[in-house]
């Protein structure tokens, strides 16, 4: 079989595509609310209109989740864990997580529900995820006190 010039471009031209081409990939965030409207705590997205509800903005919340090794002071029991080689111990942030951080500290605050409330996962190039960014606005949602 003879393999002509062109061909030989053609074909090495095609492995180049190939070899550098990057991989298909999903990824799905899924925030639950359920255990919290059960709960009585209510959650709306950004985007969410809440025209038609009176509430109380008491504070706005961001937390930053890193991945990162397990220090001395550091037990988080829920998330998951990598052990390297060598020992180290790294937590891996998770979105349930983030939403149960930024659940718990609206509630510090009286709060019963978080309005325009985003997580944003920021990923390596390999695909992994290294921290989630929540933000939100707590609020308290029912009757607003007349002055």
């Amino acid at each position: 079989m003879k393999i002509t010039r062109k061909g030989l471009v053609f074909a090495i031209l095609l492995l180049s595509l190939t070899a550098c081409a990057p991989k298909y990939a999903e990824y799905s965030y899924i925030s639950d609310y359920t255990k919290y409207v059960q709960s009585g705590f209510f959650i709306y997205p950004t985007g969410t209109d809440v025209k038609e509800t009176s509430y109380i903005p008491v504070a706005e919340i961001q937390m930053t989740f890193y991945t990162g090794k397990k220090t001395k002071n550091t037990t988080i029991s829920d998330l998951p864990t990598i052990e390297r080689s060598n020992g180290d111990i790294i937590y891996v942030p998770t979105i349930d997580h983030a939403t149960e951080a930024m659940v718990e500290s609206a509630k510090k605050y009286g709060a019963n529900a978080l309005i325009n409330y985003q997580v944003i996962a920021n990923r390596i190039s390999s695909g992994g995820v290294y921290s989630y960014r929540a933000k939100g606005i707590a609020v308290k949602i029912g009757d607003i006190p007349k002055p």
